[in-house]
C-alpha cells in the first residue's frame, strides 16, 4: 500500500465545498482549493461567483478587492470584473484592453455551502452534487463549523473511512465502546463512493447523544461517503434488542433518538485541508442548545483528530520510502482510492491483494 507523494495531484472534477454559505456577505472571499487561489462573492441578485483571485494587470488579489453592485473591484488599480470573470471597466480609459478576464469557476450554492468546481468546467454536473439536506429545513436544527488540518486531504479522507479509531482516538470526547474499534461495516458501492454502515450492539450511545438515548442502545450507523471526500451520515439509537428485530438491517422501529451528520474535506494545497461539517438534529426531538451542544463535542473529537493526523503527516514527510502495513480493516479506504484514481485525481490505489493474515502484496 503506498503513502502519497507531496506531488500527488487531487481529483479536481469533483464539486468541493469552497465556504459555508454564511460565511459570505458583502465582502469578497478568497478560498484556496487544489491549489488555487479562488475569490467568491455575491451578484446584484446574490448569486455567487468564483474567480481566479489575480487580477490580470498586476496579479493582485481580488479578494481584497471590493463588490460595487454586484461586481468586483480591484482595489490595486481598479478594475472592475463581472461575474463571468470579465473586466467591463478600466479606470482612465475608454475601452478595456481584448482580453481583460480572469478565470471563472462553475459554482453552486446548495445545501448551506458553497460549491466550486476546479476541474473542467464542461464536466460540471450539478446532478452530481451531493444530496445533503438543506440547513434551514424547518423540520431539522443545524450547526455548522470547519477546521483546517496542515495534512494531504488524503489522510483526512482514510480517517473518515475506518471508524474503527473511535475507540482509540475518541476516547474522551465521543467515550466511544471499545466495540468501536472491532465491529467492522458492511461496506458497498454507490456512484462515485461507498456507502459504510455497521450495528454496535448492546453498548453506550457516544457521549454527543448520551443523555438522549440512555445508558445502553443498539446503535444503527450508515454513511455514503462520495468524491472527493464528502460524507453524508445517519446514526440511529435504538432500544436493545434493536439490531436483532431488523436482522441486523435498517432499524424498522425502537428507536430513541436519531441525528444526521454532514462533513466535506476540501483540499487546499499539497499539505493543507478544510473540514466542514454540520450537526443536524430533528426539531421534534431536540432544541438549539442541544444540537449547539452536539457540534461541541463534535469539534471536541475533531480535534483530537487534527492532532493525530497532524502527526501522521509529518511522520510520512519525514520517512518518504516508508510503506504502511495495509489490514483487513482497511477495505474502504482502498476502494474510495481507486474510485479517486479512477476519476483522475493522482491519487495511487493501494495495489495488490489483501491475504489472510491482513498483509498486502505490492504488484
Amino acid at each position: 500500500m503506498k503513502h502519497l507523494h507531496p506531488s500527488a495531484e487531487f481529483p479536481v472534477n469533483c464539486w468541493m465545498v469552497a465556504a459555508a454559505s454564511p460565511s459570505l456577505h458583502s465582502e469578497p472571499l478568497g478560498v484556496t482549493i487544489c491549489g488555487e487561489s479562488i475569490v467568491l462573492f455575491r451578484d446584484a441578485a446574490g448569486r455567487v461567483a468564483a474567480l481566479e483571485d489575480r487580477c490580470v494587470h498586476r496579479a493582485a488579489p481580488l479578494s481584497l478587492g471590493r463588490v460595487e453592485t454586484g461586481r468586483l473591484r480591484c482595489l490595486y488599480h481598479g478594475m472592475i470584473f463581472d461575474s463571468h470573470g470579465t473586466c467591463v471597466e478600466v479606470p482612465g480609459q475608454r475601452s478595456v484592453p481584448r482580453g481583460a478576464c480572469v478565470r471563472s469557476y462553475p459554482v453552486v450554492e446548495k445545501s448551506g455551502w458553497i460549491w466550486v468546481w476546479p476541474g473542467n468546467p464542461g464536466q460540471a454536473d450539478e446532478a452530481l452534487l451531493p444530496d445533503a439536506m438543506a440547513t434551514d429545513h424547518p423540520g431539522w436544527i443545524t450547526a455548522q463549523s470547519s477546521m483546517d488540518f496542515q495534512a494531504h486531504y488524503s489522510l483526512l479522507v482514510d480517517n473518515l473511512l475506518d471508524f474503527s479509531h473511535l475507540a482509540f482516538v475518541h476516547g474522551k470526547s465521543f467515550k466511544a465502546d471499545p466495540k468501536w474499534g472491532t465491529i467492522r461495516p458492511t461496506i458497498s458501492s454507490i456512484p462515485r463512493g461507498l456507502r459504510v454502515s455497521r450495528w454496535i450492539v448492546d453498548a453506550p450511545a457516544l457521549a454527543s447523544a448520551r443523555e438522549l438515548a440512555g445508558k445502553e442502545a443498539d446503535t444503527w450507523q450508515s454513511y455514503d461517503f462520495l468524491a472527493p471526500g464528502v460524507l453524508l451520515m445517519e446514526t440511529w439509537y435504538c432500544h436493545p434488542g434493536a439490531a436483532e428485530a431488523a436482522a441486523f438491517g435498517a432499524p424498522t422501529d425502537g428507536v430513541l433518538v436519531r441525528n444526521r451528520a454532514y462533513q466535506a474535506i476540501t483540499p487546499m494545497t499539497a499539505r493543507s485541508s478544510r473540514y466542514f461539517f454540520v450537526a443536524v438534529l430533528p426539531a421534534d426531538e431536540v432544541d438549539r442548545e442541544t444540537c449547539e451542544h452536539v457540534l461541541a463535542v463534535s469539534q471536541q473529537a475533531f480535534l483530537e483528530d487534527k492532532a493525530m493526523i497532524e502527526a501522521q503527516q509529518q511522520r510520512i514527510d519525514g520517512s518518504p520510502t516508508w510503506q504502511p502495513l495495509a489490514l483487513p480493516a482497511d477495505k474502504g479506504i482502498w476502494q474510495f482510492h481507486k474510485i479517486l484514481a479512477e476519476l483522475g485525481g493522482g491519487l495511487p490505489t493501494h495495489g495488490g491483494t489483501l491475504d489472510g493474515g491482513g498483509n498486502k502484496s505490492p504488484k
